[in-house]
């Protein structure tokens, strides 16, 4: 990742999304698998945030402890320096959605500088929280917009 002025600069996405679009249109472009599972239903989700310190704080952990787990390159295996420099950009969101069971899914997206694109950059989880991912990146767009 280039970092330049505290800015994301442009480079090749790992999934992009264009915030020009409407809703309507973002929401037909999912596929239809994922579609009726964006929504959130009643008492599913006990915390939404955004950029809480507390969950910024315990990225770096979450995050390298899933990199073990899932074997991940150490190419992909960050410090917490890393971590830190990244949450400092002016155009950098963390969104974090915890469930009613506490399994907890964060996301860090990056605005490109016109904020007219987002792209998703790093996962974290904790527990069981796969079932998080598509209601997770409806509302960061949902916020976004």
């Amino acid at each position: 990742m280039c970092i330049r002025d505290r800015r994301y600069v442009d480079r090749v996405s790992s999934y992009q999304i264009n915030l020009q679009h409407d809703l309507e249109y973002l929401k037909r472009r999912v596929s239809e698998r994922r579609r009726s599972k964006l929504d959130i239903k009643k008492n599913e989700i006990a915390e939404l945030s955004i950029n809480a310190p507390l969950f910024k704080e315990r990225y770096h952990s979450i995050y390298s402890k899933n990199a073990c787990d899932w074997g991940l390159s150490s190419r992909l295996c960050f410090s917490e320096q890393f971590f830190q420099d990244i949450f400092e950009l002016e155009q950098t969101l963390v969104f974090t959605m915890r469930d009613s069971n506490g399994n907890l899914l964060m996301h860090c997206i990056g605005l490109n500088e016109d904020r007219t694109h987002a792209e998703f950059v790093f996962s974290a989880t904790e527990g069981k929280s796969q079932h998080l991912s598509s209601k997770l990146i409806w509302q960061e767009i949902k916020w976004l917009q």
